[in-house]
């Protein structure tokens, strides 16, 4: 009961425009923090309610097994960056390893945007288990390079 009471301040503090202001930015911010260490079948809803672009909010979504936050964070930083972020959210979410592993294979097997391969690919890398090399092979064939060509 405190829980859900608890929950619903936050959410309802979160929600509220006037908090998305300068003045709230720190407290927002040490909020996320606090967030990003928490494991619990709220905090997806919650870090819906902070900046997209927040790499603390994906760490927290990648903690709670969604793979989905391993990937942005792929999509944008530097895969040794990532590789060095994730290792705490990922051996906190490892109970959900098997089912995050099978749903990076279903965004492998399926994926049409090529923007998004590369990512795919780098965050199938950091989880590291072998069972996805047939979904990242398919996802990269040999006759077409992700990479873009260096130049000189």
């Amino acid at each position: 009961m405190i829980r859900r009471y608890r929950l619903r301040r936050w959410h309802s503090w979160l929600s509220d425009p006037v908090n998305h202001g300068l003045p709230t930015a720190t407290l927002r911010w040490q909020a996320m923090a606090a967030l990003e260490e928490v494991e619990g079948d709220y905090v997806l809803e919650l870090t819906g309610l902070f900046g997209a672009s927040w790499p603390m909010r994906l760490l927290a979504r990648l903690r709670n097994g969604d793979v989905e936050g391993g990937v942005e964070l792929s999509a944008r930083h530097e895969l040794s960056s990532v590789a060095y972020w994730t290792r705490g959210a990922l051996a906190a979410a490892k109970e959900r390893k098997a089912e995050m592993v099978a749903a990076l294979a279903a965004l492998l097997d399926d994926n049409s945007v090529a923007k998004r391969r590369r990512a795919l690919i780098a965050f199938a890398g950091v989880l590291g288990d072998p069972t996805l090399t047939p979904f990242v092979t398919s996802a990269c064939p040999p006759a077409r390079s992700i990479c873009p060509p260096v130049s000189g």
